[in-house]
């Protein structure tokens, strides 16, 4: 995990210093928290376009749960990072990349459970309440 974590912070830090020397060579000369604004907006705006078909093409299909389960995984791989850094800073563990992975594997293990349980719920339901059911919009995967 530590050097994962470096080999990202290089990349970072390299790609830091050459926008930095870009910056310094033009007459706008922005400051660092502009750089930063343009920085981060430009690559939150490249994630979007290719997430945003990936979500529409799921939602026209019906795949509400799989979408609800992407956003909370990343959430969750956000949260264990955080977590593995709060360890080293603090010194109160060891930063591990296994124990990110072992949190990822519990939520989709806790994911497919909730997703099975949605499909009975929802087949369930179907057989009382009529033609909604199993496979329907609202319990599709």
């Amino acid at each position: 995990m530590k050097e994962m974590l470096r080999q990202v912070a290089d990349l970072i830090n390299f790609s830091h210093d050459e926008i930095s020397e870009i910056n310094e060579g033009t007459n706008l000369a922005f400051s660092d928290k502009i750089l930063h604004l343009i920085v981060i907006g430009i690559l939150g705006l490249l994630m979007l376009i290719v997430i945003y078909p990936v979500v529409k093409w799921l939602s026209k299909k019906g795949y509400i749960l799989a979408i609800t389960g992407i956003y909370a995984a990343s959430l969750v791989v956000f949260l264990t990072v955080a977590i593995e850094v709060g360890q080293k800073v603090t010194h109160k563990g060891a930063m591990e990349l296994g124990d990110v992975v072992y949190g990822l594997i519990g939520f989709l293990i806790f994911f497919g459970v909730f997703a099975v349980a949605v499909k009975a719920v929802g087949h369930f339901k179907s057989r009382s309440s009529g033609p909604k059911g199993f496979g329907h919009r609202s319990d599709t995967l």
